[in-house]
């Protein structure tokens, strides 16, 4: 006798709605871990990016005056009262002068010229003469006896002398008999927010002050501001140097950077 077995039970396959809920709430947690992260990752990464451009753009900027105040004619560097500007003259060149020039304590009748050593010029245009000052006062000044005097024209290189643009008396003698051919003054400036540099305005002799000077300008840095006060002396004597110290910080967004430095500018009387 023959019997039929008994029906087959067929086997069923798939997920259940509780299983796909759990797959996609997991799914969902591993999303915005994973989205957290990125966003976190591209976040340093812009800051980081953001600060190194400011670190760029800051050095870039410090350097720059660093490197001009290194030649700036001694004792003749000076800050505005609010400490936002910085003004100097740069040397040209500078010679050694032979026997006494006329100052304000012995009788020589005022001079028109001072003989040198040769000295040549290298392709500069400088404006003043210059004999051991002690102050800025002692330079930024229109009046007799004073340590700076406008140049007369020069002969032809290498030179010997030194024409004055009129008779002077000198405040005092160099100790080294040293003389100081100058250009024009020049400022750095922190004006709207901005730092620039300011040059061909000529020679003013008031106080310094903070605003425009007329001539030219160039900008050097935008979104900056003073760390306290921008830029502040050290003064220097007849056996120490000056130094000048520079406090910015350098904007960008919601990223800031102090920086500081200290340039110091040789005394050589």
């Amino acid at each position: 006798m023959k019997f039929r077995g008994a029906p087959s039970q067929v086997k069923q396959t798939g997920f259940t709605l509780v299983e796909i809920t759990f797959v996609v709430v997991i799914l969902g947690i591993v999303a915005v871990i994973g989205s957290n992260f990125v966003v976190s990752a591209l976040e340093s990464y812009r800051t980081a990016q953001m600060r190194n451009q400011l670190v760029q753009r800051g050095r870039l900027s410090l350097e720059q005056m660093a490197r001009e105040l290194r030649m700036a004619l001694p004792n003749a560097v000076r800050v505005s009262a609010g400490g936002r500007c910085i003004e100097f003259m740069p040397v040209v060149a500078a010679a050694n002068y032979q026997g006494t020039v006329a100052d304000a304590s012995n009788n020589i009748a005022p001079q028109n010229q001072v003989l040198t050593g040769a000295f040549g010029l290298n392709g500069a245009n400088p404006r003043h003469v210059v004999i051991s000052p002690f102050s800025p006062a002692d330079v930024y000044t229109s009046t007799a006896p004073a340590a700076r005097v406008g140049l007369g024209t020069l002969g032809s290189a290498p030179y010997s002398s030194i024409p004055f643009s009129g008779a002077h008396r000198f405040i005092r003698n160099s100790v080294n008999r040293r003389v100081y051919l100058a250009a024009n003054p020049v400022r750095f400036c922190l004006v709207g927010g901005n730092l620039v540099r300011f040059y061909n305005y000529g020679f003013l002799t008031g106080a310094l002050g903070e605003s425009d000077p007329g001539g030219n300008s160039a900008l050097m840095s935008h979104n900056v501001q003073p760390n306290g006060t921008a830029f502040a002396l050290s003064p220097a004597s007849q056996n120490r140097n000056m130094a000048v110290h520079m406090r910015l910080i350098f904007i960008s967004g919601s990223t800031s950077l102090d920086l500081t430095h200290q340039v110091l500018i040789r005394n050589v009387p």
